[in-house]
């Protein structure tokens, strides 16, 4: 696509590099079809003398200098040039990121609703969540986090916690359909240390909580 876009542009004597850039990294295919809207549609005026394309308005040939206004012709000019496709073409921009991150939004919601109740305040974080394992770790935190995670029947019913606190407190805490089982007090844990499970039901919702008041460090759960 970029390679088509520039042999076109330079074919119709448009800024082609600037215009290949705008086709590959404008995201969901809006960079092309702002080349369709405004890159197709600029209008060139065509040099006698050597055949080269010059902006409209201009009054000598960009490429031989030749002057373009001749007895009886006018030059287009491009004050005229309706602006209504770029507008068009940004307002799609806009109403198509807003239904992506709307669809994003929707599927996290419906995932893990509990993510969007939850208190976060939080800096310097970086995050892992695979299948059977949480990582966390936070330059600064202060508030909630939550995961939900299912442990299937004749699974390890138990979550290995390897933790580093070096400030503030942190607790983690399960609950199960909405209402807390357990909670532990995560500082100076004996690490890895083993959480057992095993007393909770096989079905329903379980959820981890995370705990954390101003604090700093790294939090693993594994329970694979």
């Amino acid at each position: 696509m970029g390679v088509w876009t520039y042999r076109d542009a330079k074919a119709r004597s448009l800024d082609a590099r600037i215009w290949t850039v705008i086709v590959v990294l404008v995201p969901n295919l809006m960079g092309l079809l702002l080349y369709f809207l405004i890159g197709r549609r600029q209008q060139r005026v065509r040099c006698a003398s050597c055949g080269g394309q010059t902006e409209p308005g201009k009054h000598y040939c960009s490429n031989c200098g030749v002057s373009l206004v001749q007895p009886g012709m006018t030059v287009p000019s491009d004050a005229k040039h309706s602006k209504k496709p770029l507008i068009a073409a940004l307002v799609g921009m806009i109403l198509t990121s807003l239904l992506v991150l709307g669809i994003v939004f929707g599927s996290l919601y419906s995932a893990q609703p509990e993510m969007f109740a939850a208190k976060n305040v939080s800096i310097g974080q970086t995050q892992t969540t695979w299948p059977g394992l949480w990582k966390l770790s936070f330059w600064y935190f202060d508030g909630e986090k939550v995961q939900a995670i299912n442990i299937k029947q004749g699974e390890p019913r138990q979550i290995t916690l390897d933790t580093e606190i070096k400030k503030g407190t942190v607790e983690a805490a399960i609950s199960l359909d909405g209402k807390e089982q357990k909670r532990l007090l995560l500082n100076d844990l004996d690490t890895p240390y083993i959480w057992d499970v095993s007393d909770l039901p096989d079905s329903g919702r379980i959820t981890l909580h995370l705990y954390a008041d101003e604090a700093r460090g790294k939090v693993n759960m594994d329970w694979r």
